[in-house]
């Protein structure tokens, strides 16, 4: 989100304050806070522009974690709506579709 701010910022001369992010819309670094599901906030310590960064092989994997993790939950459920016969053509359709577009 700070990247974004900072481009909407030079689309427009610095006199021009209609594209500049209120003060409560983007807390200060040392008012950051991380809740978690238990009820708990952590404070942030610090941190830096780009720090923590995933490297590019890290990010291929976890798409790919995401992207499996849905079809396979989603595959069975749309067998099941579309009867055997018809999940198992569109799976082989899809398949190939994908073989031709990659």
């Amino acid at each position: 989100m700070n990247k974004r701010i900072h481009y909407y910022s030079r689309l427009t001369t610095p006199a021009d304050k209609a594209l500049i992010a209120p003060d409560h819309v983007v807390p200060a670094p040392e008012e950051c806070y991380v809740y978690s599901p238990l009820g708990s906030a952590y404070k942030l310590q610090s941190y830096t522009e780009g720090y923590g960064k995933n490297t590019s092989l890290v990010t291929i994997f976890m798409i790919w974690n995401t992207m499996m993790g849905t079809s396979i939950l989603s595959i069975p459920w749309g067998i099941k709506q579309a009867g055997f016969t018809t999940g198992m053509c569109v799976i082989i359709l899809m398949g190939l579709l994908t073989l031709y577009c990659c």
